[in-house]
C-alpha cells in the first residue's frame, strides 16, 4: 500500500480498511478454525491479527520474498494444503 505524499499514517488506513472488511464482508471470510480463548475474552474474530508489521519493499527480489510468504501461510496454518487451495489468496491472479 502507498499513500499519499501528506499522509504517512499508516495505522489509521489499516484500521479504515479492517473496520470496512469486517463490517461489509466479515461474516463471509470467517475463517473456520477455532478462536483463542484470549480472541473470546476480547470479543474478536480471527479475521484479522491483532498488530501489523510495517515494512517499504525494496526492490523486486524482496516485493517477491513478502509474497512468497503470504501466499504459503495459510498453509503453515494448517489451513490448506497448497497456497493454490486458499480461494482468498491473490496466487491466484500471479498465477493468471
Amino acid at each position: 500500500m502507498t499513500l499519499p505524499a501528506e499522509d504517512n499514517d499508516f495505522s489509521v488506513r489499516l484500521r479504515l480498511i479492517k473496520t470496512y472488511v469486517t463490517k461489509y464482508y466479515g461474516q463471509a471470510l470467517l475463517i473456520k478454525h477455532g478462536v483463542s480463548l484470549s480472541r473470546q475474552k476480547r470479543r474478536e474474530s480471527n479475521l484479522w491479527q491483532r498488530r501489523f508489521w510495517e515494512h517499504l519493499i525494496r526492490d523486486e527480489q524482496d516485493l517477491a520474498l513478502h509474497c512468497d510468504y503470504i501466499h504459503v501461510n495459510p498453509v503453515h496454518h494448517g489451513l490448506c494444503q497448497t497456497p493454490q487451495m486458499w480461494r482468498f489468496s491473490s496466487i491466484h491472479q500471479f498465477i493468471a
